[in-house]
């Protein structure tokens, strides 16, 4: 068991070296190379192309059309003539009025290619905010395992000093199986961090959309930013995030499309130009020839005067799409109200909890050091000394945890706030 162990403990040890990936390369590489940000920012290529004048049928239509026929023909049993007609046609169309229909239909591209900037804004900060997420969970881990590899450094020299105590007489078989206990525990402890660190970095290698084999190495300090006042936040959050400005501009989509709806009771006007060419040619005995030459200007003018209530239905339906577009905005202004409040209030709390996990650190690395001076004067028992040492593990996961779980609040804040793309690309708040 012994060798089984001693193998095992080696082979955890042996550090993965590997480039040090800061927070700030992190979130650049995702922008670059994230799947889910590439389709955002495509989909929003897809809503410029459609936000063109042309899509709303503010620019004329021309169209070319041309044919030619041959006929051949055997009349009253004679030579067969034959005959041939080519044309070709050029057209343009052009609606001068439609009760503004075009025009509206051009600002609903507009305003179509505005959300769906916030929605790519939003997904974005979405997968920013799961790198930084992903990042502070491989921090997190890897200072677990450093304490966790410290304690086991300390459990192979009490195991080997409690060896040596027996063997001299003064120590009996129970206080070597306590401590061959501990350092095995301490051994899976290790190896099970290990394989968690491993998996928390092929996540964030997955989020990077690189080799998820890749080796690399994070900083574990964090540098946390003067937040600005609580109405100074919801004044920001109010003007700046992704979800809530969307609800807006779907309010003002409603209101185009009742404009829209509106435009059948106007009567509509198409202007038409044409310039045409025609040739036609027979056969009998000597060609002829005959081509002609026409332009051709129109306008039409179309009113519906009754279409089965259609008009008053859609009109109506715009309305109450309209007023439910007003309740979810409304709805959406106090979901991000709670946010904010619950965003704040969450990292404060993480603030007072990292303060006291600090001083709760120093305790215990206190007690820890004056057990074990006690205990290799054989002033405590064993039981006492694994206690301490136990206790100082969880204290130094326990800040380990309260200072990324504080770090990932704040991103939170400034995701609400929308200005965590700018934060964690160039690290100042704007």
């Amino acid at each position: 068991m012994k060798k089984i162990f001693t193998t095992i403990i080696l082979f955890s040890l042996v550090p993965i070296w590997g480039q040090v990936l800061t927070l700030g390369e992190a979130v650049n590489m995702a922008l670059r190379q994230n799947q889910q940000i590439k389709r955002a920012r495509n989909q929003v290529k897809i809503a410029e192309n459609f936000s063109h004048p042309g899509q709303a049928n503010l620019l004329p239509s021309v169209s070319l059309t041309g044919s030619n026929q041959n006929t051949k023909n055997k009349p009253n049993q004679g030579s067969e003539i034959s005959s041939s007609v080519t044309s070709a046609k050029i057209q343009a169309n052009y609606s001068l009025f439609n009760g503004f229909r075009n025009i509206n239909q051009y600002k609903q591209l507009k305003s179509q290619e505005s959300l769906t900037k916030l929605q790519s804004r939003s997904q974005i900060e979405n997968v920013i905010l799961s790198v930084i997420k992903s990042y502070y969970s491989v921090a997190e881990i890897t200072e677990n395992l450093n304490s966790q590899q410290r304690s086991l450094t300390i459990s192979r020299e009490r195991l080997e000093r409690t060896r040596a105590r027996k063997r001299m007489g003064q120590a009996d078989s129970v206080d070597v199986l306590s401590a061959v206990v501990a350092y095995n525990r301490d051994s899976i402890n290790v190896v099970r961090t290990r394989q968690n660190l491993k998996e928390a970095k092929r996540n964030l290698n997955q989020i990077l959309n690189r080799d998820i084999a890749a080796s690399f190495e994070v900083e574990n300090e964090v540098d946390f930013i003067d937040l600005p006042e609580r109405d100074t936040v919801n004044r920001i959050a109010f003007n700046n995030n992704a979800e809530y400005l969307a609800t807006q501009k779907n309010l003002q989509l409603a209101e185009i499309n009742k404009d829209m709806a509106q435009s059948s009771y106007f009567p509509s006007l198409n202007v038409t130009g044409s310039y045409g060419y025609n040739k036609e040619q027979q056969e009998l005995g000597i060609g002829v020839e005959n081509p002609s030459r026409n332009w051709n200007i129109g306008l039409s003018l179309n009113f519906a005067l009754f279409n089965g209530f259609q008009r008053s239905i859609q009109n109506q339906n715009a309305k109450i799409k309209i007023n439910n577009q007003r309740l979810t905005t409304q709805q959406e202004r106090e979901e991000l109200q709670k946010s904010i409040s619950n965003a704040l209030d969450r990292y404060q709390n993480s603030q007072r909890i990292l303060s006291m996990e600090e001083e709760n650190l120093k305790s215990a690395r206190l007690n820890f050091e004056r057990t074990q001076d006690a205990y290799g004067l054989g002033q405590v028992t064993s039981t006492r000394f694994r206690e301490a040492q136990l206790n100082l593990i969880k204290a130094r996961q326990g800040i380990s945890q309260a200072k990324y779980n504080a770090k990932i609040n704040e991103s939170r804040i400034l995701k609400i706030m929308g200005q965590l793309l700018g934060y964690e690309k160039n690290g100042n708040m704007k």
